[in-house]
């Protein structure tokens, strides 16, 4: 099984996440969608034995972080962005529609400070919301993806 834990919107707020990161036995995997990228750098530090994949977000002003990116772990194809370009705050259908155009199995997003953790047809679409309260959690297991979102 594959673990992935996921942070957004943490503004520079890590204890949080730290402890959950901490906490949480078997992640494989650390995404931050934005909105202080360079907290997602500070957990890489702390926790080298982890993969991190992270973007920045719309308060990540100079950041060299990628707006967006798709990878692929266990075959399943994601799509990592802060959400801010898409509108996530009033629709996800530029999402939506970005996400089967392109294939994908699972988008994450943040911006909107508000968890989400749902499926749309064949895909899942996850917010952790704030790293100040809660985070998602994905795993892949047997080539099936689930997710949930925790308060932390």
């Amino acid at each position: 099984m594959i673990r992935l834990l996921i942070f957004s919107d943490s503004h520079g707020e890590t204890e949080k996440m730290i402890t959950q990161t901490e906490n949480l036995i078997g992640i494989n995997y650390i995404i931050h969608l934005g909105d202080h990228a360079k907290d997602a750098r500070g957990l890489e530090m702390l926790f080298p034995d982890i993969k991190h994949i992270y973007v920045r977000g719309n308060c990540d002003f100079c950041d060299p972080a990628d707006d967006e990116k798709i990878f692929e772990i266990e075959g399943k194809k994601f799509f990592i962005t802060h959400g801010h370009v898409y509108s996530v705050k009033s629709t996800l259908e530029n999402l939506k529609k970005y996400a089967e155009e392109n294939k994908i199995d699972c988008v994450l997003f943040g911006h909107t400070h508000i968890s989400l953790c749902e499926k749309y047809g064949n895909i899942l679409y996850l917010n952790p919301g704030s790293a100040r309260e809660s985070a998602g959690v994905i795993e892949i297991d047997n080539g099936k993806l689930s997710g949930c979102i925790i308060n932390i």
